[in-house]
């Protein structure tokens, strides 16, 4: 057992159920067995989805609908405790163009430092999270108001080897000068369709946010929603 305590943050995990579902133990801890089943993991993500966006100085609302890929990278620091980030390109294939708005291509990064609690809710654990994200219109500023938005964010994340629920906040602005009153809440989902290869398996995932920036130099305003639905699949 003692062996065991450098490959986790607070010693309560070690006697917590959750250790059982946990991704990267290859065997129960004590065993002869490597303790970390493998270093890192690499997820391909695709999906469906759709932008829409409003301003406090326009009448006309922007609609737009992508068709997203990326991958997501996952490695652990202790077995309670692992990196991940996420980047995600978003292609557009149709939207409302006007005068004012054309279609634009999007990209996401997102960071997180995720901690597995010894806390479960119906044998599930209790994840929280910190990190930071970035987003970025490859479109005219004068259009949409911004191109870049970068902030911090917590989260927290209900998830076994079967599904996960997250939800998220992030305070942001167009630099690391972000104000709280400009956010994002966002919320995220996932189901494994095979649950004998667990987080190996094929994945059905939905992620929606909500988005309300307030330009410190205009003081125009500006909401806009993304939301997702697709698959993902660990290689």
């Amino acid at each position: 057992m003692r062996r065991l305590q450098k490959y986790y943050v607070f010693k309560a995990n070690m006697t917590s159920d959750n250790k059982s579902i946990n991704r990267w133990l290859a065997s129960a801890p004590g065993k002869t067995t490597e303790v970390f089943f493998q270093n890192i993991a690499i997820d391909g993500l695709a999906s469906a989805g759709n932008f829409t966006l409003e301003q406090n100085f326009l009448t006309d609302k922007f609609s737009q609908q992508n068709v997203n890929v990326g991958f997501g990278i996952f490695a652990p620091i202790f077995i309670d405790l692992e990196i991940q980030g996420t980047l995600m390109g978003m292609i557009p294939l149709s939207a409302t163009e006007d005068n004012t708005f054309e279609k634009t291509y999007l990209f996401r990064a997102e960071q997180w430092l995720l901690y597995t609690t010894p806390v479960s809710l119906s044998g599930t654990p209790l994840k929280f999270g910190v990190g930071g994200y970035y987003l970025t219109m490859f479109s005219d500023n004068r259009n949409f108001g911004f191109n870049s938005l970068v902030g911090f964010q917590v989260k927290m994340l209900f998830e076994n080897d079967s599904f996960w629920f997250g939800t998220r906040y992030g305070p942001t602005g167009q630099d690391l000068g972000f104000r709280f009153e400009n956010r994002e809440l966002g919320a995220d989902f996932g189901i494994r369709l095979d649950p004998s290869r667990k987080y190996e398996s094929w994945s059905i995932y939905g992620d929606i946010s909500d988005t309300s920036f307030t330009n410190p130099n205009t003081g125009n305003s500006t909401k806009f929603q993304i939301l997702q639905l697709g698959i993902r699949k660990q290689f």
